[in-house]
């Protein structure tokens, strides 16, 4: 799951290169916070899914996000489903009590959402569009 954040504009002055600058430097600055919140907020159980959250380059912005088999299923929940066994006869794991448990089927009820990626974002964006906006006005200056 990736959120990319991306600055496209047609830039009508005789000053493209300061406006394209702050353009940048906003992408980078936000980036960089709503990286830093999402490791705020991300449920932490062995701490993989809070390092792998990252920026990452991509054309014309960036993207930040988890890089984890499983993070969407943290995001956004899971419905009821079905676990069977791939590999094996039987379905093996061990409580938090340390109890061994054994099934050829389990019908999982699903895990609720915990969001941390589109909160981080959701309680960014406005500061890092009037971030843009400042320095897009001292660049006109």
């Amino acid at each position: 799951m990736k959120f990319d954040m991306k600055v496209t504009a047609h830039i009508d002055t005789d000053r493209p290169d300061k406006i394209l600058r702050a353009s940048y430097k906003t992408v980078d600055w936000g980036a960089r916070r709503i990286m830093k919140r999402a490791r705020q907020l991300v449920p932490v159980d062995t701490g993989a899914l809070k390092r792998s959250i990252e920026i990452k380059d991509i054309a014309g912005g960036k993207a930040i996000g988890p890089d984890t088999d499983y993070d969407a299923y943290v995001e956004f929940g899971t419905g009821p489903h079905i676990i069977k066994p791939i590999r094996a006869n039987v379905l093996h794991w061990v409580d938090k009590s340390g109890k061994d448990h054994f099934a050829t089927v389990v019908h999982h009820p699903g895990t609720r959402k915990q969001p941390y990626m589109r909160p981080a974002l959701d309680e960014n964006k406005k500061v890092i569009m009037d971030h843009l906006a400042g320095l897009v006005r001292k660049a006109l200056r």
